[in-house]
């Protein structure tokens, strides 16, 4: 996970700009399967954050973008992975402003069915044996609310079944 850049260690940043995030995965060349789902978590602390600013951003996997209009906290939609594979990936993202987590699931379907595949071969992310075909990534905006007080992020990744992986911690400090 990366955020915006700003000065020095604090990562100070002038308080009218919003606060840009990546979260980057990868299902790495040692993997033994393509990915059929990742599912991304992100809890943002709403005294820090203005949930009504949080926007959706770019959604990539391999060579797929998806970009959602702007100003979304909410967004779904599938991207047609045929003729090349026989699969969809329903796309969901979304910011819950009860609770600050915002989650992203990305899920292969059968066109057919829209269930998962029977073939447990068949993913949507395959291991990253030829860049970058295996890697993807997530964006989002969000507008802080406090000055002087570092604001903190970590994200959290799942592989389909395997335990979670949780990104590095990022923070930056707002300076009026």
């Amino acid at each position: 996970k990366v955020g915006s850049r700003g000065a020095g260690t604090a990562q100070y940043l002038v308080g009218a700009e919003p606060l840009r995030y990546s979260i980057l995965f990868e299902n790495v060349e040692t993997a033994t399967a393509p990915a059929q789902e990742v599912i991304i978590t992100d809890q943002l602390d709403g005294s820090k954050v203005d949930f009504d600013t949080f926007s959706l951003g770019a959604i990539s996997f391999g060579d797929k973008t998806v970009v959602p209009p702007p100003g979304l906290s909410q967004y779904s939609t599938s991207v047609d992975l045929r003729p090349a594979q026989d699969l969809l990936v329903l796309l969901r993202a979304g910011l819950d402003k009860t609770t600050g987590v915002v989650t992203w699931r990305l899920t292969s379907v059968d066109p057919e069915t829209l269930q998962f595949p029977e073939d447990p071969l068949a993913g949507f992310l395959p291991p990253n044996v030829n860049p970058p075909e295996g890697d993807g990534s997530v964006l989002f905006t969000v507008q802080p609310k406090v000055v002087g007080t570092p604001i903190c992020n970590q994200a959290r990744i799942v592989f389909d079944t395997n335990d979670p992986i949780d990104t590095p911690q990022w923070c930056n400090t707002i300076d009026a």
